[in-house]
């Protein structure tokens, strides 16, 4: 059996349950790998101020701890704190994708290093910044917000779909792509989960062959395809499952990394 060294996971519908909860079956899997020296690194497309807790909870909070966050755009030391590698948007490519994206009925949220920004608190963004922990910042538009990290919608699906139809014309731009049903988003040409998850395994010297990767929505599916083996939860969508190598017979609600861990880790 192979030896990994490293699981790169996602968080929301992935490790976390449908109630945003890890569950104590999960956080005992975490546990198993940390005690074989396996390394866990979260990556979400929330900011590292939303993922502090994850990280305490699965007593992560320690020197040599990694994240991934904005879905790739940024890789930090956890303890001490220190960014590695941050990607920003083109300016004026993001200022086009919000005009575009404000003809329709989604909220448009925006993220400047550790700050996010909306126009208004609506029901949409209220809910946003309380399952994210985070507060937003009100202006009046998003024209003189410098370094944007990332473009974020939120809406019903439906109207989601009809935006992704309507800014195609920015496709060879920018990165974009569903992180959840409600949830659409907008990041720079370069970066990805995938492209960020080969960045720091370059940085710990690595190998591609020696990480797993696990998702569950189309902001994974380039680290699922790009890690030694890719795996998608049961409850991922179809074109991600087809991407892995792997899929859990568990869902998100019934601790698949129990699953994970006896599948891949039993023999280190």
């Amino acid at each position: 059996m192979q030896a990994f060294k490293i699981l790169i996971t996602d968080l929301d519908g992935t490790l976390l349950d449908d109630k945003g909860v890890i569950s104590e079956a999960n956080k005992r899997a975490i546990a198993t790998l940390i005690d074989k020296q396996v390394k866990v690194v979260i990556s979400s497309g929330r900011s590292h101020m939303s993922l502090q807790k994850f990280y305490a909870q699965l007593d992560l909070y320690n020197a040599g701890a990694y994240g991934i966050c904005y879905n790739g755009m940024m890789i930090y030391e956890m303890n001490p704190y220190k960014v590695l590698k941050k990607q920003y948007m083109n300016h004026l490519l993001a200022q086009e994708i919000v005009a575009v994206c404000r003809a329709f009925d989604v909220d448009v949220l925006v993220y400047s290093d550790d700050t996010l920004y909306i126009t208004k608190m609506t029901d949409r963004t209220a809910e946003y910044c309380e399952s994210s922990g985070l507060k937003a910042e009100i202006v009046e538009d998003f024209g003189h917000v410098a370094h944007i990290i990332k473009v974020l919608l939120k809406g019903e699906h439906e109207a989601l779909k009809k935006v992704e139809e309507a800014t195609r014309q920015f496709n060879d731009r920018c990165n974009a792509f569903f992180s959840s049903k409600t949830l659409y988003e907008f990041i720079d040409i370069q970066q990805n989960k995938g492209v960020a998850m080969l960045q720091l395994l370059d940085i710990l010297g690595i190998k591609r062959e020696e990480a797993i990767a696990v998702g569950d929505n189309y902001n994974d599916m380039s680290m699922i395809e790009y890690a030694g083996v890719g795996i998608a939860t049961a409850n991922a969508e179809e074109a991600v499952k087809a991407t892995a190598n792997y899929v859990t017979k568990r869902d998100n609600n019934q601790s698949p990394f129990e699953e994970i861990v006896e599948q891949f880790f039993t023999e280190i």
